[in-house]
């Protein structure tokens, strides 16, 4: 009766040791960034290491006079050795965890940021593309430019050079705005319509998507045939909507590269961006509309949901960045975001590269637009 206590009490301190710790681990690793990551890393698998250490040696020295915190005996020897290659196993899953999370979104998340993206699933959004592998596998592929992995249906081949065509333009314009890089593998699936393309993806009222954690473009073809005529406006949106998100795939491997986190960026300047250079610089003609101000705008929830109260959200973006680039150049672009990599605060290295606010922006990137308008 009485090692049958023994061993319940060491089994119930085992439990209780590998769930304390293994929390423990997971807090560690939500503050710490990537170089000190290694460094918590290494110490805590040298706890642990310890930890199996004692286990050998209070089993082969003490026997059943092992006593090592709550741990008693012989089947505490034991308990002990299998909870430390429990927690060695658990250690190794959150560290590599940590280590591919920081690598893909940026070195330098926080806190806050790892907790968002956790929490991010159960949130509801529409900007993600969900659903899409069936459609993939049912497709012809052909590689473009060498980074490129176009997924399309037999009849749809005969757009492939102005897919080929929008992508070079693309290259070119981003590259003048980034800098020549490598680019890694991008695939880029063809929907047939719109409609596919929300059924597939859950995305409404769009043409074109880009999906950063699975390099990944969508883009609807709606009007084929218009497309392959060079009709002007099925051509243009479908030449345009590639070149939009190109630009989402090239921007974020700029930001990635400067070990930012991908969302210290806020969702205005990425659409607008994206937008500056999928419409070539082209000036649209300004409307007026209800404006929302661009701090308004920062987070994937907040664009969605003014975009689908019938904000015209991107064309706010687009103006912002197009008042941007007249005023400091190109360069700003690049500036800015470098300048935000190194602060790791969008708000002080938007300052710092433009000498305004954001808030300043927002009273002032419009002014001409609405000249011009009133002028007309």
């Amino acid at each position: 009766m009485k090692t049958t206590l023994i061993i319940c009490w060491n089994l119930l301190n085992s439990i209780l040791m590998f769930a304390i710790l293994s929390t423990l681990f997971v807090f560690v690793f939500l503050f710490v960034d990537n170089s000190s990551g290694f460094v918590a890393g290494a110490m805590l698998f040298l706890v642990v290491g310890g930890l199996f250490c004692v286990s050998i040696y209070g089993l082969v020295q003490w026997g059943k006079k092992f006593k090592f915190l709550f741990f008693r005996s012989i089947s505490g020897a034991v308990m002990l050795m299998l909870t430390s290659v429990s927690l060695f196993l658990s250690l190794t899953v959150i560290f590599f965890i940590n280590y591919m999370l920081l690598n893909e979104f940026g070195h330098s998340m926080t806190f806050q940021d790892k907790i968002d993206l956790y929490s991010s699933p159960f949130k509801n959004t529409t900007h993600s593309p969900k659903n899409y592998q069936s459609l993939k596998s049912d497709r012809d592929t052909l590689e473009l430019l060498q980074h490129v992995t176009v997924y399309h249906l037999d009849e749809e081949k005969g757009i492939i050079p102005i897919i080929e065509d929008a992508l070079k333009e693309a290259i070119l314009l981003n590259n003048r705005v980034f800098g020549e890089v490598e680019n890694p593998q991008v695939d880029l699936l063809l929907h047939s319509t719109s409609a596919e393309l929300t059924t597939y993806t859950s995305m409404v009222d769009t043409m074109g998507y880009y999906d950063e954690s699975r390099d990944m473009m969508g883009v609807a073809i709606n009007n084929y045939d218009g497309v392959l005529s060079k009709n002007e406006a099925a051509y243009y949106y479908f030449y345009n909507t590639i070149m939009h998100e190109y630009t989402h795939y090239r921007m974020q491997t700029f930001i990635k590269e400067n070990g930012l986190y991908l969302y210290r960026v806020p969702i205005w300047f990425h659409e607008g961006v994206a937008e500056y250079i999928g419409m070539n610089g082209v000036r649209s003609g300004y409307y007026p509309f209800e404006e929302v101000n661009l701090t308004g705008l920062s987070t994937h929830e907040q664009w969605d949901s003014y975009r689908s109260e019938e904000f015209d959200v991107y064309t706010q973006g687009h103006f912002a960045v197009l008042y941007l680039v007249d005023t400091y150049g190109e360069d700003i672009v690049s500036m800015i975001i470098t300048e935000t990599a190194k602060l790791n605060d969008f708000e002080k290295g938007f300052k710092k590269a433009t000498g305004i606010s954001v808030n300043e922006l927002n009273e002032v990137y419009l002014i001409e637009e609405k000249k011009m308008y009133e002028e007309m």
